[in-house]
């Protein structure tokens, strides 16, 4: 009877030592698939640009810029936290290239592999670079 008396309260200390070790791993894990989301629509989003612009246009001969953008705007629109997205087209020869950056939030800063801790926004970027439809 004496021993049980002395671990009184042990119950409660291992629940609050294993208690943040799971709340950690938990957000680290909520964390990393909203990297992976995001990155995964920048990517779907790069590609929606970029498959759009090198459609020639029959009516005229050229190529429609300006859809390929919106597109690429109507996919991010299902990105989760993400700041100063940016769009950039570059065109070289017969290539389109286009270019998704962004800076995503996440909910524990921890994982950022700029430092431990530190506050700082994770920046995503993607490109996709498709050829061109001849004339």
């Amino acid at each position: 009877m004496r021993i049980l008396r002395t671990r009184k309260g042990q119950v409660m200390i291992e629940f609050v030592l294993i208690l943040g070790i799971y709340l950690f791993l938990i957000g680290f894990m909520i964390s990393g698939f909203q990297i992976m989301h995001n990155k995964m629509v920048f990517n779907i989003s790069a590609y929606e640009a970029t498959r759009t612009a090198i459609a020639l246009n029959p009516a005229n001969d050229t190529y429609n810029t300006s859809l390929a953008i919106a597109n690429a705007n109507n996919v991010l629109k299902h990105a989760i936290g993400v700041e100063h997205v940016s769009i950039d087209k570059s065109e070289s020869g017969e290539y389109f290239t286009y270019t998704v950056q962004g800076k995503v939030k996440y909910l524990f800063p921890i994982i950022n592999p700029n430092g431990v801790g530190s506050s700082k926004d994770l920046d995503i970027s993607t490109s996709f670079t498709m050829r061109k439809e001849k004339k």
